[in-house]
C-alpha cells in the first residue's frame, strides 16, 4: 500500500510523505530499500528488485527550474545524518538545490528501513520531504482562476514504475487531486 500526503505549515514547508508498507505479515522482515546517490538520484527496491526509479526534481518560481534541464542544481554536497522522531530512528539524506539566488529548495529522504524491527511494521518506511526554508514567491502555475488546472509548484519525489516483463505483476496506489484537496480527477491504482 502506498499513501502520499501533502500539507503546508506556517513556515511554508511543503512535505511529501511516502509510506511504503511492504511487510503484510507482522513478523516478516522489511524488504523495502532505497538507494541514494550523491547527485540526488534514487531508486526504491522491494524484495531485492527495483520497483521505482526517481525522476525529475523541479520547482516553479516564475518559470520551471528542473534537474532534467539542468536549471535546478545542487548548491552543496548532500548532508547525511541520523535522527529519531515519534516514528523511530532514521538515516537522513538532505539535498539543497538552488533554483535562483533567492530561493533554496531542500529535498530530504528519511530512511527508517535501516533500523526496522521485524515486529514493527511502522519502521518499514521511507519519508520524502521538501522545504522552501525562505519561502517562495511567484509560484502560481496558472493565472486563470476560473479553471482548476493549476499544477503543483514543486516536484519531489518523482517516482517512475520500472518496466516489467509479462510474468511480473506489481500493484501500487497513489493519491492525487481530490484525495489531497484539489477539485478534479481523483485517485488511480494500477
Amino acid at each position: 500500500m502506498m499513501k502520499t500526503f501533502f500539507y503546508l505549515n506556517s513556515l511554508f514547508t511543503l512535505l511529501c510523505v511516502l509510506f511504503l508498507f511492504v511487510s503484510p505479515i507482522k513478523s516478516a522482515p522489511c524488504t523495502l530499500k532505497i538507494n541514494i546517490s550523491n547527485d540526488a538520484k534514487y531508486s526504491v527496491s522491494i524484495g531485492g528488485e527495483e520497483w521505482f526509479e526517481g525522476g525529475e526534481t523541479a520547482v516553479y518560481i516564475g518559470k520551471w527550474f528542473s534537474t532534467t534541464t539542468n536549471t535546478l542544481k545542487l548548491s552543496s554536497p548532500p548532508v547525511i545524518s541520523t535522527g529519531s522522531d515519534q516514528i523511530g530512528t532514521f538515516n537522513q539524506t538532505t539535498f539543497t538545490f538552488s533554483a535562483n539566488e533567492n530561493t533554496p529548495f531542500i529535498a530530504t529522504v528519511k530512511d527508517y528501513t535501516i533500523y526496522s524491527q521485524p515486529n514493527d511494521p511502522n519502521s518499514c518506511l521511507i519519508v520524502f520531504e521538501q522545504q522552501f526554508p525562505e519561502g517562495a514567491s511567484n509560484t502560481q502555475t496558472n493565472t486563470d482562476l476560473d479553471k482548476s488546472t493549476a499544477s503543483v509548484c514543486s516536484i519531489f519525489p518523482s517516482l517512475s514504475l520500472l518496466n516489467l516483463n509479462s510474468q511480473q505483476q506489481r500493484g501500487y496506489f497513489e493519491y492525487y487531486d481530490m484525495m489531497i484537496g484539489a477539485v478534479s480527477n481523483g485517485t488511480k491504482h494500477g
